[in-house]
């Protein structure tokens, strides 16, 4: 999860003069932090909430696959964001799991042909 960088009370009141009142200064700090905490919390949220349904959901493989098959094409290889380490990491980790769970088919079809 992401985390929130706060400023001290003293950085807070070097960058804003005009705010004599220390009660105001620190609602403005407070607003800040919710407003940035709120994204943080939506987006945490929304991730637990698409584990969920996919763990409702892992009695369809299908629907899984075709989920992350459209995940994976909407990928935008043009944004400078994509060429990370960590965009490389995941790929390979994806790749892998990918490979493994093809086996797992294909072994079962040989399997099957006995």
């Amino acid at each position: 999860m992401d985390e929130i960088k706060e400023k001290s009370v003293e950085e807070w009141r070097k960058e804003r003069p005009d705010v004599k009142d220390l009660t105001d200064l620190l609602k403005l700090r407070d607003d800040e932090w919710k407003k940035n905490a709120s994204d943080i919390l939506k987006k945490a949220y929304y991730y637990a909430e698409d584990k969920l349904k996919n763990l409702n959901d892992e009695n369809a493989p299908i629907e899984l696959v075709q989920k992350a098959l459209r995940a994976i094409n909407t990928i935008n290889t043009k944004r400078e964001s994509f060429y990370t380490e960590d965009v490389y990491r995941d790929l390979k980790t994806i790749n892998s799991i990918t490979y493994d769970l093809r086996n797992l088919i294909e072994d079962r079809w040989k399997k099957d042909k006995k």
